[in-house]
């Protein structure tokens, strides 16, 4: 059996119990992400979806008042801006604008993908018909400023991965993608991409 050292690094520590090694201690990897963090920050979560680079700083405070852990879950998007980017295509709520000043962001879960959409985005391919028809169907965001919001998205995930160099860790990712099936469920609502997939499976595949 490999000899534990004594010390390991974040990323060793969590790549060893991601190989199903042994390591010097369990890696400890909350999902801390913006609104939780926001809130032991003493933020509302109204200036939380207005403002992602708020939730990185709070992060931080939270990370830095703890003690810190391994590989730091990223938490550097608003709602709005997950939504513009695919991660959340549904409609939202939004605190201080649809909800409370203290109330968490809410999805909206309705048939907005239609049946005849399936050959539409085979056409267009998936960000083709995102961008061009799908986004404007679920969002009160303008077009005019969708370059802006992205920008700042990415702003906040550098931000973010400075902030983690500074402390000696990296973050567990800095990018991720939905599953084809989880964004068609999403968009279409469970219920009827269910019967798609049952009862009309050719165009969902």
């Amino acid at each position: 059996m490999k000899a534990i050292a004594e010390r390991m690094t974040p990323e060793e520590r969590l790549w060893a119990a991601i190989r199903l090694e042994r390591s010097e201690r369990v890696p400890v990897l909350p999902t801390l992400i913006a609104e939780p963090a926001g809130a032991l920050a003493g933020c509302t979560q109204a200036q939380l979806a207005a403002d992602n680079l708020l939730a990185v700083r709070s992060f931080f405070e939270v990370f830095d008042r703890y003690g810190g852990w391994d590989n730091p879950y990223p938490c550097a998007a608003a709602p709005l801006q997950l939504q513009a980017v695919g991660a959340q295509p549904l409609k939202m709520r939004i605190p201080g604008k649809h909800l409370g000043i203290n109330d968490s962001f809410q999805v909206h879960e309705e048939e907005v993908l239609k049946p005849e959409d399936y050959d539409r985005i085979y056409e267009m391919g998936f960000e083709g018909f995102y961008y061009e028809d799908y986004l404007w169907r679920i969002t009160e965001t303008a077009a005019a400023d969708l370059p802006g919001m992205i920008e700042k998205l990415t702003a906040g995930f550098s931000v973010f991965v400075e902030g983690c160099e500074e402390r000696g860790v990296r973050p567990f990712f800095v990018g991720n993608a939905l599953h084809p099936f989880f964004s068609l469920c999403l968009m279409r609502s469970l219920v009827p991409f269910t019967q798609d997939l049952y009862y009309h499976p050719e165009p969902v595949e």
